[in-house]
């Protein structure tokens, strides 16, 4: 199993604060995972990481277009939120060939990380296949 969920940073603050200095002192760049929260965003800005990851985990399992734009218009505003803290911005989980399109469009997020839907088509298609084809929907 992955993870469900993005870190409860407000209940690590000081423990994610301790570790995540170190980590920069050494120049090691620290992403955190977390939910499409602006107040996860600030608490990851406040714990001094760089880089966050989106859960887009509810996004991708959304059902009807309501449910959808809702997930969908949360990962805007998180994203919009880390940019304006000079954070860098990926998104992922649960992400594949059907829904990866809509946050394609969405400003700031410079990564998407998809690994279980290519691997999955790879059987099928091979991965030089299933990568370009999803190359292709990444396209901006």
């Amino acid at each position: 199993l992955t993870t469900e969920s993005g870190l409860d940073i407000g209940h690590h603050r000081e423990h994610l604060k301790k570790y995540i200095g170190g980590l920069r002192e050494a120049d090691i760049l620290v992403s955190l995972f977390v939910d499409p929260d602006v107040d996860q965003i600030r608490g990851a800005h406040k714990v001094e990481t760089m880089s966050v990851e989106i859960n887009t985990a509810r996004y991708a399992d959304a059902r009807g277009d309501i449910a959808r734009r809702s997930e969908l218009q949360k990962i805007v505003d998180a994203a919009r939120a880390a940019n304006k803290l000079g954070m860098h911005v990926s998104a992922g989980h649960g992400l594949d060939y059907h829904n990866i399109q809509d946050l394609v469009a969405v400003e700031g997020i410079g990564r998407f990380n998809i690994g279980h839907s290519i691997i999955s088509r790879a059987i099928f298609t091979g991965l030089d296949g299933a990568v370009r084809d999803m190359l292709k929907l990444l396209e901006r």
